[in-house]
């Protein structure tokens, strides 16, 4: 599968966790690995496998959760804020 941004904006933060593998459920895709468009660098591999895509978005998620706590302590609204996600 080939991509951009839908779970690989996760080396940053992941506000919607959930949208990766939703759609994969929807369209009864059989995805063995990702290529991502936009993150393709020394730091990040450029394919990716679906157990390097749950952890990537598993700690994309804890990082936006992360983002939205210290945002809301300093009294800020911050799209994206609670994350919400059935899977992390």
């Amino acid at each position: 599968m080939i991509e951009g941004d839908l779970a690989t904006a996760s080396f940053d933060y992941q506000f919607w966790p959930d949208n990766f593998h939703d759609l994969i459920d929807y369209y009864k895709l059989d995805v063995e690995k990702l290529s991502p468009v936009h993150s393709i660098s020394r730091e990040h591999p450029d394919v990716l496998t679906m157990p390097q895509i749950d952890e990537l978005l598993k700690g994309g998620t804890q990082r936006a959760r992360e983002r939205c706590a210290a945002e809301l302590a300093k009294g800020n609204y911050f799209p994206g804020c609670p994350v919400w996600s059935k899977r992390y």
